[in-house]
């Protein structure tokens, strides 16, 4: 809902030290991803959170999304139980991921 979305821009006043996050889950799909992407670009985001990663075997809509935009993956989560399954988003981890080498 874009005037939800508008709105809740409104109360957060952007400075120079702060960082705004998308937060995606990987069992969506790849177009889906760029599309949720494109409406809140607007809104000057710098950073993607992947969830659900334990649910999917398919890391390909992730690497898609990271090349169609220019956001710094930070995050991505591998079960419910915070902060034990939340993961830096470290270069060896996606390339392990992106070869197939492991799964989550």
């Amino acid at each position: 809902n874009e005037l939800l979305v508008s709105e809740l821009q409104s109360l957060f006043s952007h400075s120079d030290q702060s960082e705004t996050y998308l937060v995606l889950s990987l069992t969506s799909k790849s177009s889906d991803m760029i599309e949720i992407a494109d409406h809140f670009n607007k809104y000057a985001l710098d950073k993607v959170i992947f969830t659900k990663m334990d649910e999917t075997g398919s890391y390909g809509s992730m690497f898609n999304l990271i090349d169609a935009h220019d956001l710094r993956l930070s995050y991505m989560t591998n079960g419910q139980n915070v902060p034990d399954d939340l993961l830096m988003a470290d270069s060896e981890r996606l390339c392990n991921l992106l070869l197939g080498e492991i799964r989550t």
